[in-house]
């Protein structure tokens, strides 16, 4: 939106300038003023309570809710975000009704507290509403602990240990690859970790599953 025209009022001095002048209607609360014919195509409105009020529909900006909000866009989107490589470089994404804040307000208001944080139920899986609830720091505490404490758990295959972590990279790729892929992946997973065929397949779809803890 920006100033309508209507009315030429031609060439006037201001200040020791000669400018053209207008009569122009603002678009958002129909108002006619003068204005400075070169300064009507830039302006979105007359500086009214209305196009200020359509600009911040919210009025959240400066909550605790919308800072959230801004982090976990950041750390799925911003390459320079120290946690971008735990989030966007994994494929963690977002809703995309989620890209404005009335979006995602809309899903996560509900249950929403200042001592709660939002937390993914299945840390394999984006933000989505369906994903994800307002958790206690503590319990978001004591969920990233479990998950650091299952990585660093072995398994064993013929005396060879083989951590969660060593086969994440392995599972990933995996659990993305066509048909005819997986093989080689499998493949690779033998000839890197040392651990038999069968045991590798095993392996990388209960962990892809996120039920590898069940086979130690």
């Amino acid at each position: 939106m920006s100033l309508k025209l209507i009315k030429d009022l031609g060439m006037q001095k201001e200040k020791g300038c000669t400018r053209r002048w207008c009569v122009a209607e603002c678009s958002y609360c129909g108002t006619c003023g003068e204005h400075r014919t070169q300064s009507i195509k830039n302006k979105k409105s007359c500086g009214c309570a209305k196009f200020l009020k359509a600009r911040f529909t919210h009025g959240l900006s400066a909550t605790r809710q919308y800072q959230i909000w801004v982090d976990m866009k950041d750390r799925c989107d911003n390459p320079k975000n120290k946690s971008y490589i735990r989030y966007g470089e994994r494929g963690i994404t977002y809703d995309p009704i989620w890209v404005t804040f009335e979006g995602f307000w809309k899903d996560m208001e509900e249950g929403y507290s200042d001592n709660l944080t939002i937390e993914r139920k299945d840390n394999s899986l984006g933000y989505i509403k369906n994903n994800c609830e307002w958790v206690t720091i503590q319990a978001q505490a004591k969920n990233r602990n479990a998950i650091n404490t299952f990585k660093k758990r072995e398994v064993t295959s013929y005396g060879k240990k083989v951590t969660m972590e060593q086969l994440k990279s392995f599972a990933e790729r995996y659990k993305l690859a066509k048909y005819g892929e997986k093989g080689i992946i499998v493949r690779e997973v033998v000839k890197s970790l040392g651990i038999a065929e069968s045991t590798a397949k095993i392996y990388l779809s209960q962990y892809m599953r996120g039920k590898l803890c069940k086979l130690i």
